[in-house]
């Protein structure tokens, strides 16, 4: 196994959510938050109104939480973004051919 490391910043993006899920990460230190697309009806009593796009966090991780290993191990696209949240994220990472 080939395990890296990276430092990632405030506001850096890990991945996006639709892009190939071909690594899963563990936190040393930081946090991130993971986040999902959702679309809102800006004024539901009009049928053909626009919708508006916003982000929804649905988890943040932190110390010793892993993520990105749910879609690689289904060999799905990316289900979320991973943001970093924190001043600084430590991460280890682990590629999807490496592991098998």
């Amino acid at each position: 196994m080939n395990i890296r490391r990276r430092i990632y910043h405030l506001d850096e993006i890990i991945y996006e959510e639709g892009s190939e899920s071909s690594m899963l990460f563990l936190i040393k230190n930081g946090e991130i938050e993971l986040s999902k697309k959702a679309r809102f009806e800006s004024n539901k009593s009009c049928l053909n109104t626009p919708k508006s796009t916003e982000r929804i966090v649905i988890a943040q991780k932190t110390h010793s939480d892993c993520f990105g290993e749910v879609e690689m191990a289904l060999e799905i696209p990316r289900d979320t973004r991973a943001k970093c949240v924190s001043s600084t994220l430590d991460v280890y990472y682990i590629s999807k051919r490496r592991l098998y």
